[in-house]
């Protein structure tokens, strides 16, 4: 009986992860909406709402936690940036229970807003939320389904569910959670605050979350970001609550001018300076094909950039689509597409003319470049026998899909190589999984001497495609009976 169960919770412990349960899905907005509630109350003692009172409907309607501070701070630069400036009140005497009578309705205030402004943990009926009923719902389910919003237009690879996930993990704190997902994904360095993408991202996730102003809630957070020493300074209050010429101040220092996008190309928000203490979470197979595909078709067009015109437009998308590959001898993959194309146009002419084509779809890339992530992994695969699927792209991922570069990572980590298998038959696994017309010449031309030759560059380190054609058609022999032709 003890031995089923150890066999039971070694089987539960390999079973693959998923963030994409209903059970997981709930549990994560649970913890991220109880942090953000947390937020909600800290910024409700900072604000001064006894002598502004007018500051708590705004921050119920306007008050999101996105921003490229800390949430505390941009909730209360969200919430002032909407707030109008304070009309002198008329002078009047009050006695000392006109004072406490003040003090119990500012607190009966706080709490009301408070009570209105946090979002309850319980089990969502649906995620994300309906835009019709998102309207009327709590400011935190709303910062929630902006910071979700952001992230998914950010990196559009990646799921609503993957996306609660980096914001439980990172408190749901919106800076913190691109940075793991960064780190996750071999990608640090590539936020910049300067970037277009970021300013999409942004109002979108205004968007998402019904604000009133969206555009409004950009510019602020760029006026934040330009004048991120001088904010701090006056968020920085010892007591505790912010007095109300901090307020004004802060409105006064957000909708001055403020400076260019390109200008904050050399800002680095604080979350990126901080080390990380909560490791990334397992990232599902899927996303991690998604990532690299998006790599490998980025490769494709470069590798068709470096394909001469006229050859492109007669003969050359037929190789290309049919066997231009980017695995193969060269650590550089968009080398072995090149050399992958022109070695089977060399090989396997097509036996008649073929019409020039005008363009190519961006779909039939996508397929060729699947088919090469197929080959990439089953090479690897066929290398290391007790690797799996996500491990091989896993290793992938972090060596910018290079194929040798993976091999010598995933020896790093331990892994063994078979002891029956050989290059040739690393090499047949991967054109038999990248489903190749021909995979036993193209096996035997990457065993052959040719492609260990140095691939002839230009002076600006570019292939000369000419010449490897020229070297290409002395060193293949075109069979008579090989002649292919192009599917209608």
């Amino acid at each position: 009986m003890v031995l089923k169960r150890r066999r039971s919770e070694r089987a539960h412990a390999d079973r693959p992860y998923r963030c994409d349960s209903s059970k997981r899905i709930s549990r994560n907005k649970s913890a991220a909406l109880e942090a953000i509630n947390g937020f909600y109350a800290a910024a409700l003692d900072r604000l001064p709402l006894d002598e502004m009172p007018a500051l708590a409907p705004r921050l119920l309607r306007a008050g999101l936690c996105v921003g490229f501070a800390d949430p505390v701070s941009n909730i209360i630069v969200n919430t002032v940036s909407s707030y109008g400036r304070r009309k002198p009140a008329a002078a009047a005497t009050s006695t000392p229970d006109d004072g406490e009578k003040e003090k119990k309705k500012a607190r009966r205030g706080r709490r009301k807003a408070l009570s209105r402004a946090v979002s309850g943990t319980g089990k969502a009926k649906r995620w994300p939320p309906p835009r019709r009923l998102l309207r009327g719902m709590p400011i935190a389910e709303r910062s929630l389904r902006a910071l979700v919003a952001f992230l998914t237009c950010y990196f559009p690879r990646l799921p609503a569910c993957e996306a609660l996930e980096y914001l439980c993990l990172a408190n749901a704190d919106l800076l913190s959670a691109v940075r793991l997902v960064e780190e996750d994904r071999n990608s640090s360095g590539s936020f910049s605050l300067a970037s277009r993408t970021t300013k999409t991202a942004l109002k979108c996730a205004a968007l998402a979350a019904c604000h009133p102003m969206p555009r409004a809630l950009v510019n602020r957070s760029y006026s934040l970001a330009s004048r991120m020493e001088q904010l701090s300074q006056l968020l920085a209050t010892e007591g505790g609550c912010l007095s109300c010429n901090a307020i004004e101040s802060i409105h006064t220092l957000l909708i001055k001018p403020r400076r260019k996008l390109g200008a904050l190309a050399g800002v680095t928000p604080p979350q990126f300076h901080l080390e990380l203490n909560r490791p990334p979470p397992f990232v599902p197979t899927k996303s991690l094909r998604s990532t690299l595909l998006q790599k490998i078709y980025g490769f494709y067009l470069k590798g068709l950039a470096l394909l001469p015109t006229d050859g492109l437009r007669t003969h050359h998308h037929r190789c290309l689509l049919k066997a231009g590959h980017c695995y193969g001898p060269s650590t550089d993959p968009v080398s072995n597409i090149v050399l992958n194309t022109l070695w089977y146009n060399a090989t396997f002419p097509p036996a008649g003319g073929l019409s020039p084509a005008t363009m190519i779809c961006s779909r039939s890339l996508v397929l060729v470049a699947y088919r090469s992530l197929r080959g990439l992994v089953a090479y690897i695969r066929a290398y290391f026998g007790m690797m799996s699927e996500h491990q091989a792209m896993h290793c992938l991922l972090f060596t910018e899909v290079n194929l040798w570069g993976a091999m010598k990572l995933a020896r790093q980590q331990g892994h063994t190589e078979g002891t029956m298998l050989r290059q040739y038959s690393a090499y047949k696994a991967a054109a038999t999984a990248a489903q190749h017309p021909d995979p036993d010449a193209v096996v035997e031309f990457f065993m052959s001497t040719f492609p260990m030759m140095p691939l002839p560059k230009e002076e600006n380190e570019a292939l000369d495609v000419e010449r490897i054609q020229q070297l290409l058609s002395e060193y293949c022999s075109t069979p008579s009976d090989s002649a292919h032709t192009v599917p209608v």
